[in-house]
């Protein structure tokens, strides 16, 4: 079988899931997600040529409202999951997003070995300064006072 490889430019349609947001209103997550969505097309990537890591979390609930490649791995273990896929395949780009409650609590030990071993991925963190899911909880970044 002999599959014709795609010649049009992605576009921001490409990457539209039927899922509905959920996020609060006003919330980062929105221009993170958009962010992303219009770099991506800028890259000239499909849907299907990058690998888009997930944390537990308020961000990881952006897993299923974006098309492509998407794995929602454990919360606070997103960075060894990412290099562990960027390692397996390192023609692919692979975007890890983690929360500032799960990257800097019990994931702050991944972040350290992943900036000492510079592995070949991209981190965006979610610093909403506090554990969103869980109705305003205290994180790691939340401020005192």
């Amino acid at each position: 079988m002999n599959i014709a490889p795609q010649t049009r430019r992605p576009a921001l349609s490409d990457y539209y899931s039927e899922t509905k947001c959920i996020w609060c209103d006003g919330c980062g997550n929105y221009g993170i997600w958009t962010a992303v969505k219009y770099a991506l097309v800028e890259l000239n990537l499909h849907p299907w040529q990058v690998c888009l890591c997930y944390d537990v979390g308020c961000h990881g609930n952006g897993s299923d409202k974006i098309e492509g490649y998407r794995f929602h791995g454990l919360h606070g273990r997103v960075i060894p999951f990412a290099a562990g896929a960027k390692l397996a395949n390192m023609k692919v780009p692979v975007i890890a997003f983690g929360g500032d409650g799960a990257t800097f609590s019990e994931g702050i030990g991944h972040l350290v070995h992943g900036v000492r071993s510079n592995y070949p991925i991209t981190f965006v963190l979610h610093n909403n300064t506090n554990y969103g899911l869980t109705t305003g909880q205290a994180s790691s970044l939340t401020p005192q006072g």
